[in-house]
């Protein structure tokens, strides 16, 4: 890029130098996007040995960074994986402080380049240097350059040493724990039924009456890098493997056909549900991974679970009528993803019931893995599955397998 007006008065340099934060030792991820910043420092004078003020434009033309001992140029297209840019891509190492730039002596002008490391990169650390080639009054035959690498012009030799560690690929479960994060919360016990006279057809009031339990948990997915490194995740997205229509089907061979429609709202889809029945109780476990905000649970108003006894059809409601089905997820957690399980347990109705998730076939339960795409704020990223059992045993627990 041709220097600009301004360089052409420029006779000589006082002083040039490289600094940088962290210490002075920067360590970044070997991840393509995760950056350390690295400050050059000029003071150019005219030839009265007045210093000349150099803005922003003038320095991008004509300063560089380069490898300390052999002068490669860190350009945009890269040396051996190093790239430099004059653009922070929003995954810099640390809190990049404002730095002071003094009016006059030494470091009068200032410009900052962000350097980042490819994974493929054959030099995993990096002595940084800075050089400037400039011609005075415009004249090729004039140039000028100044380094600050092996050896330095005039004695200003300096350098940055930038050290890098390998990328964390968030699809591996070994990066991650899973924890319980509080206890079961009952959300009811007495559940709401009513009656019917098989002879007549009338419904007859309801009756409060102890029925099953309806209760939620939450579990989290921790990443141990971010828990123990202060990193924060800036995305956790669930990709696929939800569904939004869960129903219970009473056997189409029986006499009495009914589907029993579970509420999930607002925009939240189950990622897993399984149905088991045994000698006393039929059981339903959801599974929800990340889910919005003020998410309810339970079965949809209108809708019901059949419940046979010897003189009448009674149906069992759950949902609408008690908003303690109202879950509010906590997702201010950085370092981890939210799963939530959601279980009815009730009396055996004495039916055949299979279970059907979206427009899987029929079957006893459906069970879909969630892929969660995972990035944080350093630039690593991955895509972590999410497993769950088809036969949960208790204490149920989500699991963790590589994508």
């Amino acid at each position: 890029m041709a220097q600009t007006a301004t360089w052409d008065k420029v006779m000589n340099l006082t002083a040039l130098e490289v600094r940088t934060g962290q210490g002075g030792a920067p360590l970044i991820y070997r991840n393509g996007k995760h950056q350390a910043y690295v400050d050059v420092f000029v003071t150019a004078v005219d030839a009265n040995r007045t210093v000349v003020d150099l803005s922003g434009t003038d320095l991008s033309n004509v300063v560089q960074l380069v490898e300390f001992n052999t002068l490669e140029v860190l350009g945009g297209h890269g040396y051996k994986g190093w790239a430099a840019a004059f653009e922070d891509s929003g995954y810099v190492t640390e809190n990049v402080p404002n730095v002071v730039v003094p009016t006059t002596g030494v470091g009068h002008n200032r410009i900052r380049f962000y350097v980042r490391c490819d994974a493929d990169t054959t030099q995993p650390t990096m002595l940084v240097a800075a050089q400037v080639s400039w011609n005075p009054e415009g004249k090729e035959a004039n140039r000028k350059t100044f380094s600050t690498a092996h050896g330095g012009t005039n004695g200003l030799e300096s350098s940055v040493t930038i050290t890098t560690t390998p990328a964390i690929d968030y699809s591996k479960s070994e990066h991650w724990e899973v924890v319980s994060d509080g206890d079961w919360h009952n959300v009811i016990r007495e559940l709401d039924y009513r009656s019917m006279v098989r002879s007549s057809g009338e419904a007859q009031s309801w009756n409060n009456h102890y029925g099953g339990t309806s209760e939620w948990k939450k579990f989290l997915i921790r990443s141990m890098p971010a828990k123990n490194n202060g990193m924060k995740f800036r995305r956790t997205h669930v990709t696929k493997g939800a569904v939004d229509n869960i129903k219970s089907r009473l056997d189409s061979n029986t006499s009495f056909g009914h589907d029993t429609n579970f509420r999930i709202e607002p925009f939240n889809y189950a990622h897993a549900v399984s149905g088991s029945t045994g000698s006393d109780n039929e059981d339903v476990l959801v599974w929800f991974v990340k889910p919005v905000p003020d998410f309810i649970v339970g079965i949809a108003a209108g809708s019901s679970l059949p419940y046979k006894s010897a003189n009448h059809w009674l149906e069992l409601y759950i949902g609408s009528k008690d908003d303690r089905h109202h879950i509010t997820p906590d997702h201010n957690k950085d370092d981890s993803i939210a799963v939530y399980a959601w279980h009815l347990s009730f009396p055996w109705t004495g039916f055949t019931r299979y279970w059907q998730g979206g427009d899987s076939p029929r079957s006893d339960m459906f069970i879909h893995d969630a892929v969660v795409d995972v990035e944080d704020d350093h630039g690593n990223a991955g895509k972590l599955t999410v497993q769950f059992d088809a036969d949960p045993v208790w204490p149920v627990m989500p699991k963790l397998r590589p994508e």
